[in-house]
This record gives C-alpha cells, sequence and structure tokens, in this order.
C-alpha cells in the first residue's frame, strides 16, 4: 500500500578505486569518467531479495540536474573537485517488498566539477559510477529498484544492484556493469523476483526459484553506458 509522500533515497557510501576509463560524452561537450566501486554486495539473488527490506518496480519520470555538492575544499586538497549530484525521480508502479511511498529520489553522481577557491565551477565531465549514467535518454523506462532502510530513510542496497533494468521481456539486469544480477541470470526476472518475494514473506526466509517465466508489461530498459 502507498503512502503518498516523497522519500529521499541517498546514496550508500562508497570506497571509489580511482578514474580509470574515459569516453566522450554522446553530446560531444564533456568526456565520460567511469569511476569504479568496491562494496560488498550480495552473492546471489536470493541474497539480494532477502536483504532488501523494499523492493519496487518503477518508472523513471525525471533528473533533476545541480542537486548539490560533494567533497572539494579542504585544508589538505584546496583544489580538489567537487562531484555533482543529481536527483533519479521516479514514480512507484508496483510494491514487491515491504511497503513504498508513492515516489522515490534517488541521489547519483553526475559530474566532476572544477574547485575555485572552495567553489563549485564548470562541469570538467561526466561521471559513469559503476558503469552507469542516467541522462533524460532514460527518463520513461522501467526499473526494479532494491531499497534498504536506513534509520528512518530508504537507500539503495548497494551501487552495483540497487537499481535493475526492466526490459519488456519481464528479464531484469543491473543498471550498472556489474553486480549479482547480471551473474545469477536465470532468476532475473520480475516475476521470480515477486515470487522470491512472496516466499519469504510466508516462510520468513528466501526460498530457491528455478526458472520463471517474465512479465511482458514493462519498457524496454537503456542500455549501459
Amino acid at each position: 500500500m502507498f503512502r503518498f509522500v516523497c522519500a529521499m533515497v541517498v546514496c550508500i557510501g562508497l570506497l571509489v578505486q580511482g578514474c580509470t576509463q574515459f569516453d566522450e560524452d554522446s553530446s560531444g561537450e564533456l568526456d565520460t569518467v567511469v569511476i569504479h566501486v568496491d562494496e560488498l554486495g550480495p552473492s546471489s539473488v536470493n541474497e539480494l531479495v532477502e536483504n532488501s527490506s523494499v523492493i519496487v518496480q518503477a518508472t523513471l519520470d525525471s533528473i533533476t540536474e545541480e542537486a548539490g555538492y560533494r567533497g572539494g575544499y579542504n585544508e589538505d586538497e584546496p583544489t580538489s573537485e567537487f562531484v555533482e549530484l543529481i536527483k533519479l525521480n521516479f514514480s512507484v508502479n508496483e510494491t514487491i517488498k515491504g511497503e513504498s511511498p508513492a515516489r522515490l529520489t534517488i541521489l547519483w553522481d553526475g559530474f566532476i566539477v572544477r574547485n575555485v577557491d572552495g567553489i563549485p565551477a564548470e562541469r570538467l565531465q561526466r561521471i559513469s559510477l559503476a558503469g552507469a549514467n542516467f541522462t533524460s535518454n532514460d527518463t520513461g523506462q522501467s526499473f526494479v529498484l532494491f531499497l534498504t532502510k536506513q534509520g528512518n530513510e530508504l537507500d539503495i542496497i548497494t551501487v552495483t544492484d540497487g537499481i535493475a533494468n526492466l526490459f519488456a521481456t519481464g528479464s531484469i539486469s543491473p543498471a550498472t556493469t556489474s553486480g549479482v544480477l547480471g551473474v545469477d541470470s536465470e532468476t532475473a526476472t520480475i516475476e521470480s523476483i515477486r515470487n522470491l518475494s512472496s516466499s519469504e514473506d510466508s516462510n520468513g526466509s528466501v526460498g530457491n526459484i528455478g526458472d520463471s517465466i517474465g512479465d511482458s508489461n514493462a519498457n524496454d530498459g537503456p542500455g549501459n553506458e
């Protein structure tokens, strides 16, 4: 059941290994830097479902840029750059597990921004976080969000598996280039996620689900960048 309030979903803390790959942005204006993420995550789709407090199927309605900054000026690194955040604004179509508001907003790393005397200045590069960046081309697409509760707030369970593309065939894959959903493909369908969640509700733990028939009422998901 929806509670008709907005919720802010904040990206979890990350250990960034480094910026190792550069690609030209489709606009031709900014290059894209791929930032790799080192984090502990689930070892199977079963564990992903079990560890998620809330799972929803949602549509990306819009992206809000200039949603704040992190990093930047400090005494040890006065010229360090800022990260400009973007907001991914979702409307929830189905709550598969737990309780969800009708709308969710996820903060995501959007751009690397030049530091000028401790003040954010022009954008230098677009960020592809763990191989995923979101642009206006992705609005209207369907996703499955795996969330966990942090106090009174919801948070994506991991960067690599928290946001998954939902395709018209019912299959799902991580929006990033890594994560258990990209490996455990036999159980990476919307129907299997529903069955796993239902099994957990009935038995108190997640049972193993084999091959499942996908759901067809979804949009084609966006590709990874």
